[in-house]
């Protein structure tokens, strides 16, 4: 039996005014069609994870200078463990500031900004419900 690569994601954590920059996944190009999200993707083979999630924030929201403030923390994820996960994969959230940009939601079908209970309420994908607690704290703090 062949055993899957684990694959290395990265999410950026977003925050401004005591609000999460979340994107809702498109259907039509994503498992989680209309789950929300942190912006994020895979690591590219050889990317160091700091540069990954600045050109997923370049890509999914059109944001051209951001930084990435500090790794806040990482999760893994197992096929065996979580049914809804395909491929063994670890999650990686970085706390990005965006300044003043405006960001788009280019690969989205919607983005907004929500408060800690309003993210609760939602329909979150595996990783971002993991840290959903760790990132209300990220809110209350910078309310």
């Amino acid at each position: 039996m062949e055993t899957a690569v684990s694959i290395t994601v990265v999410s950026a954590v977003i925050i401004r005014k005591g609000c999460v920059l979340l994107t809702q996944r498109d259907p039509s190009r994503s498992d989680y069609g209309l789950f929300w999200e942190s912006p994020g993707g895979k690591v590219e083979p050889n990317e160091p994870e700091a540069v990954a999630v600045l050109r997923e924030v370049r890509e999914e929201l059109g944001v051209e200078q951001a930084e990435v403030v500090e790794h806040l923390a990482s999760f893994d994820f197992d096929p065996d463990t979580n049914c809804e996960i395909v491929r063994p994969c670890t999650v990686h959230f970085y706390l990005v500031d965006i300044g003043n940009a405006e960001p788009l939601p280019l690969e989205a079908v919607d983005l907004r900004w929500f408060t800690a209970e309003e993210m609760h309420a939602l329909k979150l994908i595996p990783g971002n419900a993991r840290f959903a607690d760790g990132i209300a704290a990220l809110l209350r703090a910078n309310a």
